[in-house]
């Protein structure tokens, strides 16, 4: 029972591993870094993707850029300086920018962000997830092993490459 678990489970973090490669070698939107921290750089490049008419709905960032936002402070005073009603978090626990959904994933690189308009990028699936175990395959048998494959035919589809911005947060504060 672990397995059918555990395997689909391990598929689809890969499946999700891909799809951000994809986003990053073909995403062409406008990013912007002339800011101090990172809150600024991010208001930033939304305001130019939406210049460029694409509706940002979602951010998608990984733990440590999360956690840098939620405690960004002055230098010289220590205070917590979010901009009030820039940064805020929804009563289920969801943080928003500019009322924009941040997504925290462990599949985006380290001190990266992803802004864009998700609905111009799509996971294209022809075959759904198969799972199946061989018992009686080669040695296995004698030397009590399982032989598992795990397959599905999908793409990845990006209609707009301009509509998703990838910002470098790891020089920002």
């Amino acid at each position: 029972g672990y397995l059918t678990r555990w395997i689909p489970e391990r598929y689809y973090n890969r499946e999700d591993t891909k799809g951000y490669q994809n986003i990053i070698a073909n995403a062409t939107g406008l990013t912007v870094t002339a800011g101090t921290d990172i809150i600024t750089n991010i208001i930033r490049t939304i305001g130019a993707q939406r210049k460029a008419k694409y509706k940002v709905n979602g951010i998608v960032m990984d733990g440590a850029v999360w956690a840098n936002i939620l405690t960004l402070h002055a230098s010289t005073s220590g205070e917590f300086t979010q901009p009030i009603g820039v940064v805020t978090i929804s009563p289920t626990g969801q943080l928003l920018i500019c009322g924009i959904p941040v997504y925290v994933v462990s599949w985006v690189g380290a001190d990266e962000v992803i802004i864009g308009d998700w609905s111009q990028f799509e996971i294209i699936q022809s075959e759904s997830l198969s799972l199946q175990f061989f018992e009686q395959d080669s040695t296995n048998v004698r030397e009590n092993k399982i032989t598992v494959r795990i397959e599905a035919c999908i793409g990845f589809a990006m209609y707009q490459p301009a509509a998703f911005s990838v910002l470098s947060v790891e020089s920002v504060s």
